[in-house]
């Protein structure tokens, strides 16, 4: 037991000042505390820290990665054929003539997976974690909620040398996972030019670049929200950009890319040709040369038609009264500008406005809370 120190102190006066004397006056043991009954001890449990989510949990089952992506093939009769790919080139409702190279884009139900498999590595290094490899054969997707977890942990801490080498693996990841369930992007990679974008954007990554536009591109919104996506972007540049930073605004608009005779080629689908006789259009600057400016022709093309999807469609011989509906629409958006998106999203994102526009609401596939940043 510890003493505990005792003083006793004397006070005299010496020429009128009170004077106050110290000593030492021994040490006494301090009387023991009395235990306390009936308190039980709780039990120390040391668990290993669980240092990600994505680890599959002791009694989880799933299916390998590329096997479940194998098992959304659609099986669809497509014609005289039966369709077997995750990707889509069918042409759009009213296209009247063929194109020898159509774009292709995943089907619906393909960009769910597609978008968990591409953020787990992404929450993953934003966690602080990395990996020492990643490869499709240690990911399995759960059968329940259908989530990509880690079959073993393969993790260390994050540096930058590890985030650049999981970026760039993760980009193969994809390429390798879409190649062998896709006859048409194994044959041609460049047949999905927005998916063909994203791997090049990951690969690309700098330290210090966000993971914005990684985990929300182009090819994963759903058919039916592209139009919206495109609203958001296209609102910010015309009427924020352009008017608080005319520098950003132009470097966006020199950014675009799209073919330069696009309303000639609005020819080859009766709706896309109806919408572009509906304003006055001057894609060439030859009817108002004063006041038009051909690189912002195409964005108000691209504009109009979703803001009014329906236009021209109704159709009483329908069971829905509809010839054609929004998601048909912008089927027919990216057959004629398959690129025009992915380049406003890259220049949006490079001047650090995407994550701002609340975009990410379009893709509902969140396993948890969505995130933009790292």
């Amino acid at each position: 037991m510890k003493p505990s120190a005792q003083f006793t102190y004397l006070s005299f006066k010496v020429d009128g000042l009170t004077s106050v004397l110290f000593y030492h006056a021994g040490t006494k043991e301090m009387p023991p505390k009395k235990k306390k009954t009936g308190a039980k001890k709780k039990a120390v449990i040391n668990k290993p820290p669980r240092i990600c989510h994505y680890l599959l949990l002791p009694g989880e089952n799933g299916t390998p990665v590329i096997d479940f992506v194998k098992s959304l093939l659609p099986g669809k009769k497509t014609g005289a054929k039966r369709e077997t790919d995750i990707m889509c080139d069918q042409e759009p409702v009213g296209q009247t003539q063929r194109w020898l190279n159509p774009p292709a884009s995943f089907t619906e139900s393909v960009k769910q997976i597609l978008f968990r498999i591409t953020n787990m590595p992404l929450d993953v290094i934003s966690s602080g974690y990395c990996f020492e490899s990643l490869r499709p054969e240690n990911i399995i997707v759960t059968d329940y909620f259908e989530i990509p977890k880690l079959l073993v942990a393969n993790l260390k801490e994050r540096t930058a040398e590890g985030t650049k080498a999981n970026l760039t693996a993760l980009g193969n990841l994809l390429d390798q996972l879409v190649s062998e369930t896709s006859e048409k992007y194994y044959t041609d990679s460049s047949i999905n030019p927005e998916f063909k974008h994203l791997i090049q954007h990951i690969k690309g990554y700098q330290q210090g670049d966000p993971f914005f536009l990684m985990r929300y591109p182009i090819c994963y919104v759903p058919l039916e929200n592209r139009s919206f996506l495109y609203a958001e972007m296209y609102d910010y540049i015309m009427d924020i950009l352009r008017e608080t930073d005319p520098e950003a605004f132009q470097f966006v608009i020199t950014s675009l890319s799209y073919p330069l005779d696009w309303n000639a080629q609005c020819q080859s689908n009766t709706y896309l040709l109806q919408s572009l006789g509906r304003s006055r259009y001057d894609p060439d600057a030859t009817r108002f040369p004063a006041e038009s400016d051909p690189r912002l022709e195409v964005l108000r093309y691209h504009r109009n038609g979703p803001a009014h999807p329906l236009e021209d469609a109704a159709d009483p011989s329908k069971e829905n009264g509809m010839s054609s509906t929004r998601a048909d629409l912008a089927h027919r958006l990216y057959f004629l500008f398959p690129r025009l998106m992915s380049s406003m999203q890259t220049s949006l994102h490079f001047l650090g406005a995407l994550r701002h526009l609340g975009t990410e609401k379009l893709f509902p596939f969140q396993v948890g809370k969505p995130d933009g940043t790292q």
